[in-house]
């Protein structure tokens, strides 16, 4: 599974000078930061030169979410679709089989659609913002490759989601609070809501910084993830260059 970042992106050497792909302050959606940033050197781009920005979601009542560290990636722009297209299926060429989508409150779900029918994953999981679990239940209805049936047959082509609500609530059950066992009104969270479109993270950086002890196997699985899953590295946002901060 390659763990997929679309939401936002890095410059190669700058705020927004991105290369392979290479995009233009076109793929930066209008609202970024960086255009009313002095330290961008972008902040006199004409308004038809900056990226469109992402529609209001219905299942996200607080709009749209901006990413202050990052470019904000234009989703409604096809350049932007078709080379995201063309590197979910680079990676399919190199074996991967799944997606598992970083930040998606930050665009909207149609796209995760739209790239899970392009790619046909036989897995595809996102990380949607850990404290928002109606927004999360949205999301889901709106990823299926195939809206038309109704009911729960609707969610026979969503994505999955990361169930936060359910993985606090199992800590918080390991630690004695037993009330949590009552949970949310359906289950003790997304599993009670969405059982088939509901995945745990066993741990992640962000949420445990306690080491685990790793066997062998583990050991080189681990050192092969990070190997491959930064290709191509410029479109994930990741850098080894510091972060801007303004």
């Amino acid at each position: 599974m390659a763990d997929i970042v679309i939401n936002h992106r890095d410059g190669d050497t700058n705020w927004a000078d991105f290369k392979n792909p290479d995009w233009g302050t076109w793929a930066i959606c209008r609202t970024d930061e960086a255009f009313t940033n002095v330290n961008s050197g972008i902040t006199n781009t004409p308004i038809d030169q900056r990226g469109d920005c992402e529609e209001q979601a219905d299942y996200r009542s607080d709009g749209t979410y901006n990413y202050s560290d990052f470019r904000d990636i234009a989703h409604p722009d096809p350049r932007v679709r078709r080379d995201i297209e063309r590197y979910l299926l680079q990676l399919k060429s190199l074996g991967y089989r799944g997606w598992r989508y970083d930040m998606v409150h930050g665009y909207h779900a149609r796209w995760i659609a739209l790239y899970n029918r392009l790619t046909q994953p036989t897995f595809s999981v996102g990380e949607y913002d850990w404290d928002k679990h109606a927004q999360q239940r949205g999301w889901i209805w709106a990823t299926a490759t195939n809206p038309a049936p109704t009911g729960p047959d609707h969610l026979r082509t969503s994505s999955s989601v990361f169930d936060f609500t359910s993985q606090f609530s199992l800590k918080s059950i390991n630690s004695g609070n037993y009330t949590a066992l009552y949970g949310f009104g359906n289950g003790i969270g997304m599993v009670g809501d969405y059982n088939r479109r509901a995945a745990l993270e066993e741990s992640r950086r962000d949420v445990s910084r306690k080491p685990r002890y790793r066997l062998p196997h583990e050991r080189a699985t681990a050192r092969h993830s990070r190997a491959t899953s930064s290709i191509p590295s410029q479109i994930t946002g990741r850098s080894s260059r510091p972060t801007p901060r303004f």
